[in-house]
């Protein structure tokens, strides 16, 4: 039985989460632009509802995607370098964030985060091509794809 999986023996799923993915990236967007304009308590919470479900809601798609589309020997490489960035932001970010913050304010801060998540939703668009299927014969030619 030659039954195409994306990975490892689960079968490809028929939908692409490339728009869903995009989406919620850009929503994420927009509540953090949104952020500074609100003037209640009530609407900034609501939108740090929606920003904090957003920004689950995508890394929670990435780390999917990676388990459904790489093959079982790459996955260890691709989570050591989706998780790299994520501590020096962890490390680097409040600095960054007190020089944004001086040069243009606590309201800087929102509109700088807000095009960083545009800017990484069109990047995961444009650069994430399509599904990456392979067959139970060996995952190394989309290994080399890759």
């Amino acid at each position: 039985m030659n039954q195409p999986t994306r990975g490892g023996d689960a079968p490809a799923q028929k939908s692409d989460t490339k728009p869903a993915l995009l989406g919620v990236a850009c929503g994420a967007g927009a509540a953090l632009f949104l952020m500074p304009l609100v003037g209640s308590v009530g609407l900034l919470a609501l939108l740090a509802v929606v920003l904090g479900a957003a920004t689950a809601t995508v890394s929670s798609m990435i780390f999917g995607l990676l388990a459904t589309e790489l093959p079982a020997e790459r996955r260890s490489q691709a989570l050591n370098l989706v998780y790299l960035p994520l501590y020096a932001a962890g490390i680097v970010g409040p600095a960054v964030g007190a020089v944004v913050a001086s040069l243009s304010g606590v309201d800087g801060l929102f509109v700088v985060a807000s095009v960083v998540f545009v800017i990484g939703a069109i990047v995961v668009f444009r650069r994430r091509g399509g599904a990456v299927t392979t067959t139970r014969e060996g995952p190394a030619a989309v290994a080399s794809e890759l």
